[in-house]
């Protein structure tokens, strides 16, 4: 499995046009690529012009078609004016951890 994330910086005027074309990427994401396994996005509770995204893919083949669809490049040209800045990091292995919270939580 391969995780991508990144930090995109989306100009403050520009968040709300941002947010949604990033909810329509994220369904197109998920919608057209079978291996594309989740797509989820957060919003900086602190600096909402702060986007964080979460992408997790079957394999590098996966993420590789994904990098090369219509809708990426689409989703780059329509966000090229909006965004300040882009960060973006890579993950293949998993060390653990826990998908619910222990109870009393």
């Amino acid at each position: 499995m391969i995780v991508h994330t990144a930090h995109i910086v989306c100009r403050p005027e520009a968040m709300e046009a941002f947010k949604n074309r990033l909810m329509a990427h994220a369904r197109n994401s998920m919608e057209r690529e079978p291996g594309c396994l989740s797509f989820r996005f957060h919003q900086s509770a602190e600096n909402p012009a702060l986007f964080l995204l979460f992408e997790t893919y079957v394999d590098q083949a996966a993420f590789d078609a994904h990098r090369a669809t219509a809708h990426l490049a689409e989703f780059r040209a329509d966000t090229a004016e909006m965004v300040i800045s882009r960060d973006w990091w890579f993950w293949s292995q998993e060390l653990g951890g826990a998908d619910e919270a222990s109870p009393g939580r």
